[in-house]
């Protein structure tokens, strides 16, 4: 409860500062278009609320400037939105509150809410992210429960505890790789090509799996030239239209960095997920008494290795989208994308510079021995 109150107590001034901030902006905008059209829906209410007319019109240039009333605006603006503010600021720390779940139990009660149940719920995404948070966090510095992870069953002797939470954080990044090779082949395929004036003919037993995709991809699209685009609907005829005009297109076009963010927006997760099996790695090299960890290391850092090289391909080919589409226009990106190429980085080296040269003799396959070479040499 102490530490709640604190957080909220240390963004209070945060918070106001944002909503004078926010206030006096809107009071700027609100103003000119109040004088122009804020008649029409006040008359409205007026003559259906039967409600009695001011004596001094508000509509015209000096009944705007009165002081009294400009006041009692920004100061009934500046309250409501830092309530507004300051109630999702206290649902966010109670929501967000790190809750510990059990590794373990042995009782029917708390069979269903251990750790891995917390980490696969589907219906309450809180409860996962809660879940996975609480994984990051056992895995920097709960011992006693880190040796609950290393543990195995009794009778049996097999490792369930760290072979359902791997699996979960290693279903995670692996999902999120997924994702990033598409659009990143979306976007490659949607790069121009130059085309020679006299292309040398191709034969069927040299076309290769890339050309043989990208020409089908093309032609899917409607790029090729022996295909037409079939015709639109007037719906989607009027869109494009009014997509092509400046003041429209303002509206209606995707900002350059919404798909960016819709990608990387439930990114939180992986990064959890990643610090959390790099943690476990680098405790198991003191900890780990039965090699728990070690067995499920060639998995761990090709899952690791594959998401960081498709992330880093994703930087490079959306700089080279963004410079084609937007041209002068320069935006910002989401954090969590950066936040993720950081923790994947970090998290490689941490693995690296605890089992040293000993990781080249697991085996993987020729593409993560390359990459893993270079983290070695220091080469990232």
């Amino acid at each position: 409860m102490q530490s709640k109150f604190f957080q909220v107590r240390g963004q209070v001034v945060d918070v106001l500062l944002t909503s004078v901030q926010c206030t006096l902006w809107q009071t700027a905008y609100f103003y000119p278009g109040f004088w122009l059209l804020g008649q029409v829906p006040k008359d409205w209410i007026v003559h259906n609320l039967s409600l009695l007319r001011s004596e001094q019109s508000v509509d015209t240039f000096y009944g705007l400037l009165d002081i009294g009333l400009c006041y009692q605006t920004v100061l009934l603006g500046i309250f409501l939105h830092f309530m507004w503010s300051y109630s999702a600021l206290l649902y966010r720390v109670y929501s967000t509150e790190h809750h510990t779940f059990p590794i373990e139990s042995a009782f029917d009660n708390t069979a269903n809410r251990c750790l891995i149940d917390a980490m696969t719920c589907q219906k309450d995404n809180l409860v996962k992210y809660l879940g996975f948070l609480d994984l990051s966090w056992l895995s920097k510095n709960s011992i006693e429960r880190r040796a609950q992870v290393f543990s195995l069953s009794q009778p049996g002797g097999h490792p369930h505890n760290w072979n359902k939470l791997s699996t979960s954080c290693l279903t995670e990044i692996d999902a999120l790789n997924q994702k990033v090779q598409e659009e990143n082949w979306k976007v490659f395929v949607n790069v121009p090509v130059r085309q020679t004036e006299k292309p040398t003919p191709v034969t069927v037993g040299d076309t290769t799996t890339l050309s043989h995709r990208t020409t089908s991809d093309n032609t899917v699209n409607g790029t090729g030239d022996s295909q037409t685009n079939p015709s639109t609907t007037p719906k989607e005829g009027i869109l494009s239209y009014l997509k092509k005009k400046p003041f429209f297109s303002f509206f209606l076009m995707d900002s350059p960095d919404a798909k960016s963010r819709q990608l990387f927006q439930g990114a939180q997760l992986q990064i959890w997920a990643i610090e959390a099996l790099s943690n476990f790695a680098t405790a198991s090299y003191t900890e780990d008494k039965f090699g728990v960890v070690q067995r499920s290391l060639p998995s761990t850092l090709t899952s690791l290795l594959n998401l960081q090289e498709n992330v880093e391909k994703y930087f490079k080919l959306a700089v080279t989208s963004s410079r084609r589409q937007t041209k002068d226009s320069m935006t910002k990106d989401a954090g969590l994308k950066y936040l993720l190429q950081t923790t994947l980085k970090s998290s490689l080296y941490k693995i690296v510079n605890t089992f040293g040269k000993h990781l080249m003799s697991l085996k993987l396959q020729p593409d993560a021995t390359r990459k893993l070479k270079q983290f070695i040499e220091y080469k990232e």
